[in-house]
């Protein structure tokens, strides 16, 4: 990989890595921290890199998972930030501002809703909503098949559905 590649792969891919960070951490900095250190570890491996049929995002994201799994294991827990990341309030060009509250709200009880979810179903649902990956990508990414995937999210909305409307059926 020669460095005009790995500033397009920067550019291109930063902001979802960050993502998914953030949410599987809950904490600005430390995403940020490990964001950075997923791009150092590609810049360090890239003569190494060889395609194994995964998406650059899914490559970067696997990297990512992997850190964020080290960092959790040698730290004590990262307290999640109070407030609900901008990136999970959906735009609208109405500019209303009682929209834009209502927008707000729900991002808010959506990512609190993730936060009391059990490990898997939340990564699954960040990987699937959040940073927009395919079955087919989420499943090379955690070893599952296509269909073990599709019943994680299927279960995880359930659960976060029963978590935003506790009195739904």
């Amino acid at each position: 990989m020669k460095q005009v590649e790995f500033e397009n792969l920067y550019q291109a891919y930063l902001t979802p890595v960050y993502r998914y960070c953030y949410v599987r951490l809950g904490s600005k900095e430390a995403a940020e921290d490990v964001a950075q250190v997923v791009f150092e570890k590609v810049w360090k491996a890239k003569e190494g890199y060889r395609n194994q049929g995964k998406t650059p995002l899914a490559y970067l994201f696997t990297i990512a998972r992997n850190t964020i799994i080290d960092r959790l294991r040698r730290t004590e827990a990262i307290p999640m930030d109070p407030q609900t990341p901008a990136f999970l309030i959906a735009e609208d060009d109405t500019h209303d501002p009682r929209s834009d509250s209502h927008r707000r709200e729900a991002a808010e009880i959506v990512y609190r809703g993730l936060g009391k979810l059990a490990e898997e179903p939340r990564e699954v649902l960040v990987l699937r909503y959040i940073a927009e990956l395919s079955y087919e990508d989420i499943s090379l990414l955690l070893g599952k098949t296509q269909e073990a995937i599709r019943q994680i999210v299927s279960r995880g909305l359930k659960e976060l559905r029963n978590y935003i409307t506790p009195n739904h059926d």
